[in-house]
């Protein structure tokens, strides 16, 4: 992924690709912050924004994330604990990265 507005966070596999999202706005060392619907959430004609942010903690980072999603007419209730599981999984992998070398 290109970290500068307009990077595409995408996936190719097998003849296969997918957008997942796009950058919308970097801040260095500090705010991430990407646009798109996640997995399921595509189809579904809603708009999503996650932002990371970063920041100094002690001799290391402390990093978080938020997902906003909104639609028209859409109940995500139902779909927002998956939703926060999925993405809960990949924050424990890019923690596991950072740490060790190795998402696995």
């Amino acid at each position: 992924m290109a970290v500068r507005a307009g990077g595409c966070f995408c996936e190719a596999w097998a003849g296969n690709s997918i957008e997942h999202m796009r950058v919308v706005y970097v801040k260095p060392n500090e705010t991430l912050r990407l646009n798109g619907a996640l997995g399921p959430l595509q189809e579904m004609g809603v708009t999503g924004i996650l932002t990371m942010t970063m920041a100094a903690d002690g001799a290391g980072a402390r990093l978080s994330w938020t997902y906003r999603v909104v639609g028209p007419g859409q109940d995500l209730s139902q779909l927002a604990p998956l939703v926060d599981q999925v993405i809960g999984q990949q924050f424990a992998r890019l923690v596991k990265y950072a740490e060790t070398g190795s998402p696995n």
